[in-house]
């Protein structure tokens, strides 16, 4: 039997455990060094990657949404958004227009299929699981830094749009 203090301690950490990953895992800074040779062309230094499909349901029109209101307020311009589609049944065309109809500078960069599958790779992403339901899809979104012309960084993933977000608030501030 357990002392009244060790129970209570382990009860407050049983139940605080769920509420730390639910409410905190967001607001982590997670930080990468990974270098990646990527098949992306860009004018900018620094690239924000979403995965995402025209037709979503929650996700993507919420992210797309408050990634565009973050770059209206805080006026980014030296960031570049790529939205990559990730169903093989979306034209190129239609997911750069959808991109766009969030942000006239977001875009969809048109890849072939040996491209896409070293992006879904690297980023460990599924195809397929976008089929099973919607709630399998990812929000994460992946700030990559150009170290020459084929090579980049990744030197943030953010698990969500609001942490995201936050970091273009603060990095303007400092500006």
């Amino acid at each position: 039997m357990l002392k009244k203090s060790t129970r209570g301690v382990l009860q407050a950490f049983l139940f605080g455990c769920p509420f730390l990953l639910l409410f905190g895992l967001p607001l982590l800074d997670m930080r990468s060094e990974k270098k990646l040779i990527l098949p992306l062309e860009s004018s900018q230094q620094e690239v924000l990657l979403y995965f995402g499909y025209p037709g979503c349901g929650v996700s993507c029109p919420d992210t797309l949404q408050k990634l565009s209101r973050a770059f209206e307020e805080f006026k980014i311009d030296s960031i570049e958004v790529k939205f990559i589609n990730i169903l093989k049944s979306v034209k190129a065309k239609q997911a750069e227009d959808y991109a766009q109809a969030y942000h006239s500078s977001f875009s969809s960069p048109e890849l072939t299929p040996a491209q896409k599958k070293q992006l879904f790779e690297e980023f460990n992403i599924s195809e397929e699981s976008v089929y099973k339901a919607d709630l399998d899809h990812s929000n994460f979104l992946f700030l990559l830094t150009k170290t020459n012309q084929e090579h980049w960084r990744m030197t943030r993933a953010f698990p969500d749009v609001e942490g995201c977000t936050t970091y273009l608030e603060r990095r303007k501030q400092s500006d």
